[in-house]
């Protein structure tokens, strides 16, 4: 809290500037959200090791790739179902 009375903002303020990863913004945004495939699980979105999102709904695991939409966001394309391993 005292961060925010030094830098004249409120602390909602100061943590809403923070850029969200591509990671969090799906989850945030995306999460619950009826797909093709079935609604996505809230908090399943994680990074894959090649920096793609995956997340999960009840048909399976689903990987998407996240680009930049210029307005702190971002848009999200090219969906693939996950392979069991």
């Amino acid at each position: 809290m005292l961060l925010g009375i030094q830098c004249g903002c409120s602390p909602e303020e100061a943590v809403s500037d923070v850029p969200m990863s591509p990671t969090e913004y799906f989850d945030e945004i995306q999460s619950d959200t009826e797909t093709p495939h079935g609604r996505v699980v809230p908090g399943s979105a994680r990074e894959a090791d090649d920096g793609r999102i995956q997340y999960d709904t009840p048909e399976g695991t689903f990987e998407t790739t996240a680009h930049p939409n210029g307005q702190g966001g971002y848009r999200f394309s090219d969906v693939e179902q996950v392979e069991s391993r």
